[in-house]
């Protein structure tokens, strides 16, 4: 999925709360396109005891499992996947 939303000259947010905002939108429409893995289709995160994290993780019918890494920035570095 691709994702392209602009800050525009709206009030100031800071990144942390428009990486939410990003999440939160992503996480809906994951939730609205489930029909794609056949209807059936679970999800979670992950995040482990060195705060390293997974921001979706789907279970398609199948069993399939995707990572989805959910980033609100105009710029993605290497490193932004750690």
């Amino acid at each position: 999925m691709s994702l392209a939303i602009s800050k525009g000259s709206a009030a100031p947010v800071d990144g942390d709360r428009w990486g939410k905002l990003v999440e939160t939108f992503a996480y809906g429409e994951l939730l609205a396109q489930r029909h794609l893995t056949g209807g059936v289709a679970t999800m979670g995160h992950y995040r482990d005891h060195q705060s390293r994290e997974i921001d979706f993780l789907v279970e398609t019918s199948a069993g399939e499992l995707w990572g989805i890494e959910v980033k609100g920035s105009t710029q993605v570095h290497g490193n932004d996947f750690r």
